[in-house]
């Protein structure tokens, strides 16, 4: 086969889905293809608009889904190996992501802007792509993430509707949660109206409260509408740990009924011990 005859998407199906897969790559879970990253922008001259071309990238990598670590750019064969690395940094510098690819699927060409190794580029074979844990070491040196920080800052995204954020809103709750998780007291991050303020302010308390990072958060605001907004997803926070409880609290009842229909009523040190069993064994 020749690999100069292949389209974009020969190369990237046929070469590096397979290296990402051979690299140890969880395709449902840590890897997503052809992201748009920025709407369509609308041109206006005098009288005319027109739409543009909204920015896409092949692949982003993600360690969880609240952390992309490296972004992947491809090209035909008949370019040369980096010709497409421009493009993918463009979105790493936009979502702040650290580690970006190149391919033409003959090889990959490795660029590393945390400057912790010793060349910025690298070249790399097909078959020597980066893995899951080595990109992770290497994203947690960058960061100076303790385990403690790092589980914080891996808590899902609060999500019910498959909606997923904008990537300034990802980059706003992201860093935001960071700096928290590192004990810094005092933020700002500064958004334009109708830009999502409500959003961003529930998925930082909502990653904050899940990690157990925070239990009480005093929302202000300069209008009493704008609280009248928070008061709803705070209250939402407070139905689902109560629904937690109320969970943990049905399943021991459960288990008390199975074991005591399983050891009779009169054997309390039995009932007991099984409990005891069952929920080492969980």
């Amino acid at each position: 086969m020749d690999r100069r005859n292949l389209t974009d998407q020969d190369i990237r199906t046929k070469f590096i889905t397979p290296a990402l897969r051979g690299a140890g790559w969880d395709e449902m879970a840590q890897l997503r293809e052809e992201v748009t990253f920025t709407a369509r922008r609308i041109v206006v001259r005098g009288k005319i608009a027109a739409c543009g071309k909204g920015m896409r990238i092949d692949y982003v990598l993600y360690v969880k889904q609240t952390i992309p670590v490296a972004v992947i750019k491809a090209k035909d064969n008949n370019l040369s190996v980096g010709a497409a690395m421009q493009e993918a940094l463009v979105y790493a510098e936009t979502r702040r992501i650290p580690f970006a690819f190149s391919s033409n699927g003959g090889s990959f060409v490795f660029h590393d802007r945390t400057g912790a190794s010793a060349a910025a580029e690298v070249d790399l074979p097909l078959d020597a792509l980066p893995s899951t844990a080595d990109l992770r070491a290497r994203y947690r040196a960058w960061k100076g993430l303790t385990p403690e920080t790092e589980a914080i800052i891996l808590q899902d995204y609060y999500d019910d509707s498959g909606k997923t954020p904008r990537y300034y809103l990802a980059n706003a709750v992201s860093t935001t949660v960071e700096a928290i998780a590192k004990e810094q007291d005092h933020i700002l991050f500064v958004t334009a109206t109708g830009t999502g303020k409500t959003y961003t302010a529930f998925q930082i308390t909502w990653r904050l409260w899940k990690a157990g990072r925070m239990k009480h958060i005093l929302s202000l605001a300069e209008r009493q509408r704008f609280i009248a907004t928070a008061d709803p997803l705070m209250a939402l926070c407070d139905r689902m740990e109560t629904g937690l409880d109320l969970a943990g609290q049905a399943r021991d009842l459960l288990l008390d009924a199975l074991l005591h229909e399983s050891f009779g009523s009169h054997d309390a040190t039995a009932i007991k011990g099984g409990r005891d069993v069952a929920e080492l064994g969980e």
